[in-house]
């Protein structure tokens, strides 16, 4: 097992605080003190505050905590304590009745196994708890303590930001099986996805290394993808700007080439999700088949913005033009996002397609 273990917050799955945080404080030259502050934006609770997680009591254990413990694992005691075993034919182990729980056993409990490790008595690691808070926890033993899992050190402390588990640690290796039993807790970056109640997720230094270049080449690649369509020196850079369903985006209704660059430039560097939008936006864009899906969106952006299209929840509602003979077509209305994209890229609507373009253009005039 890797050295440590990291346990990250999941993006966007905590509130996060926004309060003003005091940067400078200064004398004016009427006496009095003024302060300086900005806004923090990445705080999920307040500087020295902190999350308590522990072992949570599990229905289909009858009400014993969910350790992360109480699951089979291949035996590595199988061939004795190398410490007492000289020969493997013979195998040892500490006591004669640990001898008992690792000879000849295939498997054995992850918690028997941790409890060998650790130089603990057999039992110490129970998933039992005492209502009352204390009980005789081992057999023999000659004073009543508090059972392990109910104890403070059997306890995590959330920090606001990554903690970190040092696995050569007893009390970490505890917490860390801990951490991988809650439904809190995805146990890699990558389960976060199927994990939907993960507020954290388990990392290891090689992967959150791995993930971080990871996102490192996205960005690159988004970055460069950008100086592309920025270099074809026409309107494609304000399209995609139209294009990425992004709220920064939804009021823009007129931006110059320079501006538009320069808000993209801003929403790459923002995170994975960005990024990964941007991306999709230009793989739309670049494959012959999908450039009118990429155009159609760009188009309905402006018709939402001079109020020809509206949309109100999933719904969009377009009222046509009059026509010459001064009758007035139906009202159509489009149920979902891609209704109404097809509608604006597919060939047979051109008529439409045009009187929209029609209305777009007069209302530019005004």
């Amino acid at each position: 097992m890797t050295a440590k273990a990291i346990i990250m917050p999941v993006p966007g799955r905590q509130p996060v605080t926004r309060y003003d945080r005091i940067t400078d404080r200064q004398k004016g030259n009427d006496g009095q003190f003024y302060e300086s502050s900005v806004q923090e934006r990445n705080l999920t609770r307040a500087p020295g505050t902190r999350v308590t997680l522990c072992a949570n009591p599990s229905t289909s254990r009858g009400g014993a905590l969910n350790t992360g413990l109480d699951i089979l694992i291949d035996n590595p005691y199988l061939e004795g304590d190398p410490t007492y075993t000289k020969d493997k034919k013979q195998p040892k182990w500490r006591d004669r009745q640990w001898g008992e729980v690792f000879s000849g056993k295939e498997q054995v409990l992850r918690q028997h196994v941790l409890e060998y490790k650790h130089n603990r008595l057999y039992g110490y690691y129970t998933n039992q708890t005492d209502p009352m808070g204390y009980r005789r926890v081992l057999k023999g033993d000659a004073v009543d303590s508090v059972p392990y899992f109910q104890r403070a050190e059997a306890q995590m402390e959330m920090n606001d930001g990554a903690t970190v588990l040092n696995m050569q640690n007893p009390q970490h290796e505890i917490l860390y099986y801990i951490a991988i039993a809650r439904d809190d807790i995805a146990n890699s970056y990558q389960e976060i996805a199927v994990t939907p109640k993960a507020k954290w997720y388990i990392t290891r230094e090689e992967e959150e290394a791995e993930v971080k270049q990871q996102k490192k080449q996205a960005m690159n690649q988004a970055i460069s993808r950008l100086e592309k369509i920025n270099d074809l020196g026409d309107d494609t850079i304000i399209k995609f700007v139209k294009a990425i369903n992004d709220p920064h985006f939804q009021n823009v209704k007129t931006i110059a080439r320079t501006a538009a660059y320069n808000l993209l430039d801003s929403f790459i560097r923002k995170g994975k999700q960005q990024i990964s939008e941007f991306n999709h936006a230009y793989n739309t864009y670049s494959k012959t088949e999908t450039r009118p899906t990429f155009e159609a969106r760009a188009q309905l952006h402006d018709y939402l913005q001079y109020s020809i299209i509206y949309n109100r929840g999933a719904e969009f509602t377009w009222v046509p033009p009059m026509r010459e003979d001064g009758s007035t077509p139906d009202v159509v209305t489009w149920n979902r996002f891609d209704e109404i994209l097809d509608f604006l890229s597919n060939p047979k609507y051109q008529p439409e397609q045009k009187d929209l373009e029609d209305q777009l253009k007069a209302k530019l005039r005004l």
